[in-house]
Formats: structure tokens, sequence, C-alpha cells
């Protein structure tokens, strides 16, 4: 193909990728969990998943340094944005 040939079919590349994007964002948002599942697998356990828990249970036993387990602990969903930034920039 020739630069001219390349060039113009981005336009299409671009919007195939621009509709299945907005696809797998609705897709996404129909998804729910099962909270039954969810409560059967707590009520099996025996076990309440508290903050401590997670930190002692999880955390606690990854093979990371100090500082990246502290970054862990520190995490809260209120601030946690993923790669978004890194994805947008």
């Amino acid at each position: 193909m020739s630069d001219s040939t390349t060039f113009r079919s981005m336009g299409a590349i671009f919007g195939y990728l621009f509709v299945s994007l907005n696809k797998m964002n609705v897709i996404i948002n129909r998804l729910e969990p099962n909270k039954e599942i969810i409560i059967q697998e707590f009520s099996r356990t025996g076990r309440n998943f508290t903050l401590k828990y997670i930190h002692e249970n999880f955390i606690g036993k990854l093979n990371l340094k100090q500082k990246d387990k502290e970054y862990l602990y520190n995490l809260i969903p209120k601030s946690y944005t993923g790669s978004f930034s890194q994805i947008i920039l």
C-alpha cells in the first residue's frame, strides 16, 4: 500500500475502534455482581472480610517491597483510578 492509501484507511480503523469500545462500555455497564453467591461464599467460610483481615491475609503475605505494601494498605476505592491516567495520556 502507498502512504496515501494507508492514511485513508486510518479513518476506518479508528471508526471501528470507537464503535467496539462503545459497545464494550455498554456491556461492562450491564454487569452486576451476583449478590446471592457472594453472600453464600461469606456465609460458607464463616469469616468476616474486614479491612484488617484483607491487610493481614492478602497484602501482608504478598512478596512485595514494604513501600508497595504501604501503597496497597492506603488504597481506597474512592482514590483508585487504576491505569486510567496512563491510558488517557
